[in-house]
């Protein structure tokens, strides 16, 4: 699917749910439901942004020691394997 469709379907489906959300709740409380979701968008983008979410850490495949994002290998072992660990 190209862009082009895609967007066409996001837009038409955007507008169907909220003529779906203003005929079942009513105007006032869709409004409302709205305002709502903008807010918690606002003050979910200020929290991540105040408190970032920590990166995966890299840990030796051998001994499991911590390791710096640029390490070249474990300084307890000698390894050169690494991974991430989440």
């Amino acid at each position: 699917m190209d862009n082009g469709r895609r967007w066409w379907l996001i837009v038409v489906a955007g507008l169907v749910a909220g003529l779906y959300l203003f005929q079942s709740v009513g105007y006032e409380a869709g409004i409302a439901l709205i305002a709502a979701t903008i807010a918690g968008v606002v003050a979910l983008k200020w929290y991540r942004k105040r408190n970032p979410p920590p990166g995966p850490s890299v840990r030796c495949v051998r001994c499991g020691t911590t390791l710096s994002a640029t390490a070249r290998n474990c300084n307890q072992c000698g390894s050169a394997s690494w991974t991430y660990i989440n």
